[in-house]
């Protein structure tokens, strides 16, 4: 892993040494190798009519840094990672709706607060599933819309397509995507995607993967979608190469508790 992601101090910090060089410590105690954001290597331009779900959490300061993807699933409330979700402070982390770019255009939305899934496992992210509540409602309209989420317990069949989009970097060690990106990936299943790792993948999780394009540092929380509803957000990679699956945490079942948490009927 060290020779595409940098150093062994840093390999395990694949987003922060690409925002921070691995300086900051704050953020580097919440982000580890299976957070490693995901990124849309081999995807094509997308606009946001197309997905105006999608948002991304940017930090505001010398220059507006991409860090993490979500989704709108109402006026007040985005859905993202749990790791992605432990890492913004309030002050310093915004939402950007609206737009294709990330770095302008669409509507600013500060945070109020965020929820973390109360059995969120750091050590296999598991219940990777983190909720972010803004200060303003969005104003709908045809570049801001929320998603249809997954139905309690809905099953994913093996070898179907699913869309991911982001603006995570489209190759290795690369800056991230000022344009939307969009892709197909092909979901597999646990058995295999275990079989390749090595460890027990769990029933929160599932795994797409693809010949010559797949998700990897910058989109970490980004949606994956069937027939316009969200059905995972992604979560983890053990490496930016093709032959690794990507693991999403998977929304039909914790969609209880995102429904609890956010009153969505």
């Amino acid at each position: 892993m060290s020779d595409i992601f940098g150093s062994d101090n840093c390999k395990r910090y694949a987003d922060i040494t690409v925002l921070f060089e691995c300086h900051t410590d704050y953020y580097r105690k919440r982000i580890s190798l299976k957070s490693v954001g995901q990124r849309i290597i081999g995807g094509e331009n997308a606009v946001i009519e197309e997905y105006p779900f999608a948002n991304n959490i940017t930090i505001f300061g010398h220059d507006v840094v991409h860090f993490c993807g979500g989704s709108i699933i109402s006026d007040t409330w985005i859905i993202t990672s749990a790791q992605c979700a432990l890492s913004i402070n309030v002050r310093e982390f915004h939402i950007r709706a609206g737009s294709t770019y990330y770095y302008k255009d669409g509507t600013i939305y500060n945070v109020e607060k965020i929820v973390i899934h109360p059995a969120f496992n750091y050590q296999n992210n598991d219940f990777d599933i983190g909720l972010v509540k803004l200060k303003k409602k969005i104003v709908f309209d045809k570049f801001k819309q929320p998603i249809k989420l997954s139905e309690k317990d809905q099953i994913i069949k093996n070898d179907i397509e699913i869309i991911v989009v982001g603006w995570g970097a489209t190759r290795n060690v690369g800056p991230f995507s000022e344009n939307l990106k969009k892709t197909d990936l092909q979901k597999i299943s646990n058995e295999e995607c275990t079989s390749t790792y090595g460890y027990q993948l769990t029933n929160r999780m599932f795994c797409v993967i693809a010949n010559n394009h797949k998700p990897c540092v910058g989109d970490s929380g980004a949606p994956a979608i069937i027939n316009n509803t969200l059905i995972g957000v992604a979560s983890w990679s053990e490496a930016c190469g093709f032959s690794y699956p990507t693991a999403y945490a998977s929304l039909s079942y914790v969609i209880d508790w995102i429904k609890e948490e956010t009153a969505i009927s």
